[in-house]
């Protein structure tokens, strides 16, 4: 069966947060908050429009200036979901975990291997192992230097730098280098090419590192393996950290379009029944952030702008681009 996922704003009504409260206890709190917190820091009519053909692309908070620094680091006193707090409202024994970063083995390197490494000073650097065992490797540095090291100060081989500007960004959220604000977002986009940041370039990067959440999130959903508490206290401290989308254009502002909260957008889907196994028509996707509970080969994505439309394709997305109200739904569903 087919779902359309249409854009979970930030002005939806206290009644679809008193529909899933029964179901989803002190979320549904939470998510109201994040909803009153969108409100309360509109700039004006442009900044509360529904979407309706560009997707979740801006955000609704747009009134703050840059230099402000907006970053949305929260307080022990402002905890998103209640400790001891379980999804139904019970209580359980046990604290729910959260959700660790990657781990990754002791690289085993031998010798020829090109690797990364920590020398003894804390400093990374890239060499060549000249000798290996099973407890430590020798390696020659790019500084001339011999250095022993064991193999848990072995980082990997090293790593290429992203060709693009999303997959620099998308690194850097998965590392957990969120930039604090767009101060700090304008100093990434400087430091992938050593070029000047002006507010063009800026622009784009809070496209690219939209796209970069909605990837993240979708890894998060997936790694929460079904508990959706536990997915949901996760993408609340993803949102939190990351800075206002807030740069507008006329392009953007005429197609009236917003970020949506990760955390919303994952109770969107959860309201509308979207999961892996969905197929789902999203005819206004924007970077994805409503379709992080799909999966992308089950899904056909709809968005009007280029841009947009062209990231979606990156995350593994059938894309129809266009205006919405003129896609060919039907022939697209019969040839999938």
């Amino acid at each position: 069966m087919w779902r359309c996922c249409y854009a979970w704003t930030a002005g939806a009504s206290a009644g679809a947060s008193a529909a899933f409260e029964s179901a989803y206890g002190d979320i549904a709190g939470t998510a109201g908050r994040l909803e009153e917190d969108d409100r309360s820091g509109s700039g004006g009519p442009e900044d509360q429009t529904a979407s309706h053909g560009g997707g979740d692309g801006e955000d609704s908070r747009g009134n703050r200036s840059e230099d402000e620094g907006a970053g949305r680091g929260s307080s022990a006193s402002e905890s998103p979901v209640q400790e001891g707090s379980s999804l139904a409202g019970e209580v359980p024994e046990e604290r729910t975990p959260e959700l660790q970063p990657d781990e990754v083995e002791p690289h085993r390197a031998q010798k020829g291997d090109v690797v990364r490494f920590t020398d003894k000073e804390g400093k990374e650097r890239t060499g060549t192992v000249a000798h290996s065992n099973a407890i430590v490797a020798r390696i020659k540095g790019e500084d001339g230097k011999e250095h022993t090291v064991s193999h848990k100060k072995i980082l990997g081989a090293p790593v290429e730098k992203p060709s693009s500007l999303g997959e620099f960004l998308y690194q850097k959220v998965k590392a957990g280098e969120m930039p604090a604000d767009n101060i700090g977002l304008r100093k990434m986009v400087s430091e992938f090419d050593g070029k000047p940041a002006d507010n063009p370039r800026v622009k784009v990067a809070q496209e690219e590192l939209e796209a970069a959440l909605a990837r993240r999130s979708r890894e998060i959903v997936a790694a929460a393996k079904g508990n959706d508490h536990l997915a949901f206290t996760a993408l609340v401290k993803l949102y939190e950290s990351q800075p206002n989308l807030n740069i507008r254009t006329p392009t953007s502002v005429a197609n009236q379009a917003y970020s949506t909260p990760a955390p919303l957008a994952f109770l969107a889907d959860r309201l509308a029944g979207v999961t892996k196994d969905s197929t789902v028509y999203e005819p206004t996707a924007g970077n994805g952030m409503l379709l992080i509970a799909a999966d992308p080969a089950h899904v056909t994505a709809g968005e009007l702008e280029p841009g947009r439309a062209a990231r979606l394709r990156e995350q593994g997305y059938k894309v129809i681009e266009g205006d919405a109200l003129k896609a060919n739904v039907q022939s697209t569903a019969s040839t999938r």
